[in-house]
């Protein structure tokens, strides 16, 4: 194993499942910050290890600042003291990314989750100042968002390992399923990883390469997340593949039987992508 938890330098120690939790809105595309709220109270209640508002489910694109600030208050008040709350502030521009992350921390969230800048191209130069500039705002830990599909900015190895220079940053969430490049820049190797792919066989080889802990559908079906693939990342950390594949295929049977996961993959689009009509929420309506 590549990756040495002793050595890890995230002050909130993450560890386990912190699921990106989606923004519930009314019918008139209001944010519904009491059902948000509740949502939050639903994972903690099951046992998740930390909530991530305000990511790519929660639609953090589509709401403005005091929406974004009013998100993770309700979600800080509902469950803040028992779980981490590591907030999203992601933003086209470093100067609303800094007003974001210091709302958050006023809010009393315990991290940020610092997306790169999106929409405009952006350089090696410009990313590394870009996080330089929100963790001298900032005493909370951030973690880096490194999204390529979605900003159109890929971290290299070189900006990775520069990122690593900046006090503060504690950790990579990496949703760019390119597995290969986490055993090579230090960033990730100090701090740990997050993002977890869903195949037994990537799983495995994020958690040899230095992941520490996992989002996805634990928003959704968190105990099942918890009591099986949860236990299928485990195994992994015990070393055998094929004890982690069996409890996984044990997850999804599980699903299966219920009659919930073949309706649930037949009526609703993975909930991966912006919605595609622009409208505000339907991502938390595919994910009910």
């Amino acid at each position: 194993m590549s990756h040495d938890a002793t050595a890890n330098d995230d002050p909130l120690d993450l560890g386990g499942v912190v699921p990106p939790m989606v923004t519930a809105f009314d019918e008139d595309e209001s944010v519904d910050y009491e059902t948000t709220a509740d949502h939050a109270r639903f994972v903690v209640d099951r046992g998740v290890h930390g909530v991530f508002p305000l990511g790519t489910n929660g639609e953090f694109a589509l709401l403005d600042g005091d929406e974004q600030a009013g998100v993770v208050e309700a979600v800080v008040d509902e469950v803040g003291g028992e779980v981490p709350v590591i907030a999203g502030v992601g933003a086209p521009s470093t100067y609303h990314t800094v007003d974001r992350a210091e709302h958050a921390a006023e809010a009393g969230a315990d991290g940020l989750v610092v997306v790169t800048p999106y929409y405009y191209p952006v350089d090696e130069t410009g990313t590394v100042e870009h996080y330089r500039r929100v963790a001298e705002a900032t005493e909370l830990p951030i973690y880096v968002y490194h999204i390529p599909s979605k900003t159109g900015n890929a971290l290299s190895h070189a900006t990775l390992d520069a990122l690593a220079e900046i006090d503060g940053l504690a950790g990579v969430k990496d949703s760019s399923k390119d597995v290969p490049w986490l055993p090579r820049p230090r960033l990730p190797r100090r701090v740990g990883l997050a993002a977890v792919p869903r195949p037994a066989r990537r799983l495995y080889r994020w958690r040899e390469r230095g992941g520490e802990r996992s989002p996805r559908t634990a928003r959704r079906s968190p105990r099942i997340v918890l009591g099986r693939r949860y236990r299928a990342r485990t195994r992994v950390s015990e070393h055998p593949l094929s004890g982690a594949r069996r409890v996984q295929r044990r997850a999804v049977s599980r699903r299966c039987e219920g009659r919930t996961l073949a309706a649930w993959v037949r009526r609703r689009p993975a909930a991966e992508s912006a919605p595609r009509d622009g409208r505000r929420g339907a991502i938390g309506a595919r994910s009910r």
